[in-house]
């Protein structure tokens, strides 16, 4: 229950605070292994992977780059935003400029 008032309030931000217009958010990851995530490959930087159902990203390449020796960089829809590092004042998430997103299959831009 905690976690669906967190998604409503974040939307909730997001649409009355931020740019309505904007639809995606450009985000990162780092990850040491593709192998269990890869659903399709569409050549050599783009894949289709497949998330847990609550994931960790961050908006900041180079912080991704501390987790992974790939970076995949992928555009999340707004309406898929749980969290985001300035929704509150105070958090634990706060050194990752982190984001926590609905999983599912998405597009990823392979990067290393």
């Amino acid at each position: 229950m905690q976690l669906d008032l967190l998604y409503e309030f974040c939307q909730w931000v997001v649409e009355r605070f931020r740019i309505p217009a904007t639809t995606h958010k450009t985000l990162y990851r780092g990850v040491n292994d593709l192998d269990d995530w890869i659903i399709e490959d569409e050549n050599k930087h783009q894949k289709i992977i497949r998330f847990n159902n609550v994931v960790s990203f961050t908006d900041r390449r180079s912080i991704a780059s501390e987790f992974g020796s790939y970076i995949l960089k992928v555009e999340v829809p707004m309406v898929k935003l749980i969290f985001f590092n300035e929704l509150l004042p105070h958090h634990a998430l706060r050194g990752e400029s982190e984001y926590l997103v609905i999983g599912g299959d998405y597009r990823v831009n392979l990067q290393r």
